[in-house]
């Protein structure tokens, strides 16, 4: 059940998204500075290269931090590691 929603979800976006090409696809032109790079290309592929560019710095951005909590986890760990020794080793030395 959960998978045939799924397909009709996908079906609706991809139909949202053919109907968007088809009432936008008159030519933008884009000039960039000192005449470097002048193209002409349709409306809605300037919308979704945008669209792409915020979806690819988003996953870049939650890599990132997805890099940096392992790291804090890792130091977590092994700090909680030495604690946890520390406390096993005093825990000896009070009861001989």
């Amino acid at each position: 059940m959960g998978s045939k929603i799924k397909y009709a979800i996908y079906v609706i976006i991809i139909f949202f998204l053919a109907s968007f090409g088809a009432k936008n696809s008159q030519p933008v032109q884009l000039q960039y500075y000192f005449n470097l790079l002048n193209i002409e290309i349709p409306l809605y592929g300037l919308i979704f290269i945008s669209i792409l560019i915020g979806i690819g710095i988003g996953f870049l951005m939650g890599f990132i931090s997805n890099l940096h909590q392992r790291k804090t986890i890792k130091a977590l760990e092994r700090e909680n590691k030495e604690l946890n020794e520390k406390v096993k080793h005093e825990k000896e030395t009070e009861h001989p």
